[in-house]
């Protein structure tokens, strides 16, 4: 079963736990989160592997062992686009057969919904994708998101507030970045102000950042030079600045990757969307 929208795929997760479910969306982060909101109620322990702690080794031990104590193990891999080869192999044939005992969490920055990969998940289990999102949605989420972390954290935080600190950060890990700041600078008080956001966070000019991306992929060094210099002496903090270059490069060698590998059209859409 597909879904995009974010509600009716929390409330099928609620409903009925899937012995498969893959979650397709660009921000690593952002598919942490889906996965913990997802299984919010979920009173289950949940295992977790990314691309730098799965091993063949483990991953079958736990698929392929029954719970000791509670009716089903749940079980998560971050980033399976990441994997080497051949560990990736060894999750296909499960995907085709998977243990009735096990709920397996899946996430990727980009697969192609054609393959034959995500098309059996779709087929057995429960799909997520956000590329149909609009960017009014996204952007409404993140304030909710913005809003909940807050109250977390014991501070009151409007959400005409959230929507307006949602412009200023590009993924879910800057924006925890920029609240935890918010929530330092106001100290004892219990309310963030749109007068703090203004005081506090510095914008970053997106087309400015990719100009100075293309600069720096294309070797204009002076040019690159010319665009940090006027950034910095504007006011832009340099790590949010090296984060979006990142984000702007790892999504680049991602698309050409995916090109020569074979990918068409398609693929590259995945990408930009996602």
């Amino acid at each position: 079963m597909k879904y995009h929208d974010l509600s009716a795929f929390q409330k099928e997760i609620t409903s009925s736990l899937p012995l498969l479910c893959l979650i397709l969306t660009k921000e690593i982060d952002e598919q942490k989160h889906l996965v913990k909101a997802a299984l919010k109620s979920c009173t289950l322990p949940l295992k977790t592997f990314d691309a730098l702690t799965f091993s063949s080794k483990a991953f079958h031990q736990e698929v392929e062992t029954l719970p000791f104590f509670d009716e089903r193990k749940l079980l998560s891999i971050h980033g399976i686009d990441q994997l080497y080869s051949d560990d990736f192999k060894v999750i296909q044939p499960y995907v085709e057969k998977p243990n009735s005992c096990v709920s397996l969490f899946l996430t990727a920055s980009s697969l192609s919904l054609q393959s034959r990969f995500v098309k059996l998940i779709e087929k057995k289990g429960v799909l997520f994708h956000s590329s149909n999102e609009k960017p009014w949605e996204l952007e409404k989420r993140l304030a909710d998101w913005l809003v909940s972390e807050a109250l977390e954290a014991g501070v009151r935080l409007a959400q005409s507030t959230a929507a307006v600190l949602v412009k200023t950060g590009s993924n879910r890990a800057s924006l925890k970045n920029e609240l935890d700041k918010l929530i330092c600078y106001v100290g004892k008080r219990q309310e963030i102000t749109l007068n703090d956001v203004q005081k506090v966070i510095t914008q970053i000019p997106q087309e400015t950042l990719w100009q100075l991306g293309d600069a720096i992929f294309w070797c204009k060094k002076t040019h690159a030079l010319k665009i940090g210099r006027m950034l910095v002496e504007e006011g832009m903090v340099l790590f949010p600045l090296i984060a979006n270059l990142r984000s702007q490069m790892q999504t680049g060698i991602h698309i050409l990757t995916a090109l020569s590998e074979g990918g068409e059209g398609e693929v590259v859409m995945a990408y930009l969307n996602t």
